[in-house]
């Protein structure tokens, strides 16, 4: 990332700055993150790249910014740089970043115009990316209650995502599945639905697994799984255990 810092290319910048701040988030590290990325994003104006990049990096502030428990300050950038009308690029990350605040503060109706918006860009996401829009629709469905809604969201996105987990947002949609089917198997015991239970206790194991797949991942290349990787098995173990009963 120095020797990027040094150059004078755009693109080498942004791709080193992306990754590593992803690193620093994914190690709970976030006032580093905010701090990379302003600093890029200045740099990025100083290039002349400001109207490609500028939105990416405010988007990554507000990843930040969202972590760090400043959601008013998050709400701030992200609804400022999407009235300045980004690049389509761009605005997929500053939509998924705005829908997830918005889950969390239980402003549904912007959660669905925000969806809405993000749909009519007519792309798709497959693959490791960081705003994984099956994420947010399945974190909406479990906030208003509708498990059923996030089992299917969970299972279809899961379905056609590459390599889940070594993506932050794949293991977060495999707790919102696993959260999910803990609400499924609690029906289904309260109405004595054994098929359903036993249902509920194969997909929760499968996600389960999903989710230990990321430690021992990077665990085969030599490294060291992060604290928040880590925190998730124990989460995904709770769920599974709460599962099966």
């Amino acid at each position: 990332f120095g020797l990027a810092q040094r150059l004078d290319d755009a693109q080498t910048l942004f791709l080193c700055a992306v990754g590593l701040g992803w690193a620093l988030d994914e190690t709970a590290r976030h006032e580093e993150s905010l701090a990379i990325a302003i600093g890029t994003r200045e740099r990025m104006t100083a290039l002349g790249a400001a109207a490609r990049y500028g939105a990416l990096f405010a988007s990554k502030m507000a990843r930040a910014l969202f972590e760090l428990g400043r959601w008013d300050d998050a709400a701030h950038l992200l609804d400022e740089e999407i009235a300045a009308g980004p690049s389509r690029y761009a605005l997929r990350w500053l939509l998924s970043n705005r829908i997830r605040l918005a889950v969390w503060r239980g402003d549904f109706e912007l959660v669905e115009r925000d969806l809405a918006a993000y749909q009519a860009l007519g792309e798709r996401l497959i693959g490791p990316d960081p705003d994984l829009i099956g994420a947010r629709r399945a974190a909406l469905a479990i906030a208003q209650g509708r498990s059923t809604d996030a089992r299917r969201i969970v299972a279809d996105t899961l379905a056609h995502v590459i390599e889940p987990e070594v993506d932050t947002d794949g293991r977060v949609l495999a707790l919102i599945g696993l959260e999910a089917e803990a609400d499924e198997a609690e029906q289904a015991r309260a109405d004595g639905d054994a098929e359903r239970l036993e249902e509920a206790r194969a997909a929760a194991a499968g996600l389960r697994n999903r989710i230990a797949a990321t430690v021992e991942r990077v665990r085969n290349d030599g490294g060291q799984p992060s604290e928040i990787a880590l925190a998730d098995v124990a989460l995904a173990e709770a769920f599974d255990a709460e599962v099966r009963g």
